[in-house]
């Protein structure tokens, strides 16, 4: 009887350490496939955001370029079929080169220093142009007339940037986007102003960002920047719109992880059944 006892218990601890061997390998088998198809969806949504990233970025380029190639043949005040097309300009001025006073058009537009620089440029040859200009929250791009008399000062629509900049968040999965113009002014998809450092919080991932902006790199930075244990993607991608200017569009899409955990274990647990 008790050799029969014992044979049962040996054959339920054979069988319990088989089940316990089956249950880890499948574990580690379902753990394995699971990390594998999430570094694929990860690798995907990274590759989505760096073709979303060229896409809109020369969308940005060629708005400002077609801008240049208008804005010396418009007139003040600017003409109505321009403000409802969809371009991307708000204001015209126009400073006579050879008139000191004319700056004075400037006088409810700007600050000293943005006067210095137009004043600058008003002493520039033809092929200064067309050149872009930073006032405060204000972007201008400047042209001369085609007959080199005058200076054309178009004021770019912060509106019409803080819209293609929502577009951009509802085509990549909400992801937030920012136009960096001159490595200082920072648009966002709200038309704010920030600084980079509100949006980049980590010292060295900003240090990492703005060297590649200084070298003009194409790619995410760090595409594998950890904040509090959440996956955070980054694109930077530089734009030219006009020479002499750089500009970046940023594309930032936070907690990665936890949106390819939601999408991808319902998938896992179907396919386990």
């Amino acid at each position: 009887m008790k050799i029969q006892r014992f044979h049962s218990r040996r054959v339920w601890l054979l069988h319990s350490l088989l089940l316990l061997a089956v249950l880890v390998v499948a574990y580690i088998s379902g753990s394995v496939q699971y990390r594998t198809i999430r570094d694929q969806r990860i690798e995907e949504l990274r590759t989505q955001q760096q073709n979303w990233a060229r896409t809109s970025g020369n969308l940005i380029e060629q708005n400002i370029r077609l801008l240049a190639v208008m804005l010396p043949d418009l007139e003040e005040p600017l003409p109505e079929y321009i403000t409802v097309s969809g371009i991307w300009l708000k204001k015209i001025l126009t400073i006579d080169r050879s008139n000191p006073q004319a700056l004075s058009h400037l006088s409810e537009e700007s600050n000293e220093s943005f006067r210095q620089q137009v004043q600058q440029l008003c002493q520039q040859t033809e092929d200064g142009f067309p050149r872009i200009l930073s006032n405060g929250a204000d972007i201008w791009l400047v042209t001369m007339t085609r007959d080199t008399h005058q200076l054309r000062l178009g004021l770019l629509s912060g509106e019409r940037i803080a819209s293609e900049l929502l577009a951009i968040k509802s085509r990549v999965l909400d992801a937030d986007s920012y136009l960096i113009v001159d490595e200082k002014m920072v648009l966002s998809g709200t038309g704010i102003v920030d600084s980079m450092d509100q949006i980049i919080t980590d010292a060295s991932l900003l240090q990492e960002i703005k060297s590649s902006m200084q070298a003009g790199l194409v790619g995410a930075p760090a595409p594998d920047w950890q904040s509090n244990g959440e996956l955070t993607l980054l694109t930077l991608q530089p734009i030219i719109p006009v020479t002499g200017a750089r500009w970046f569009l940023l594309i930032k899409r936070d907690n990665v992880d936890a949106y390819v955990d939601q999408n991808l274990r319902p998938l896992i647990w179907a396919a386990g059944e």
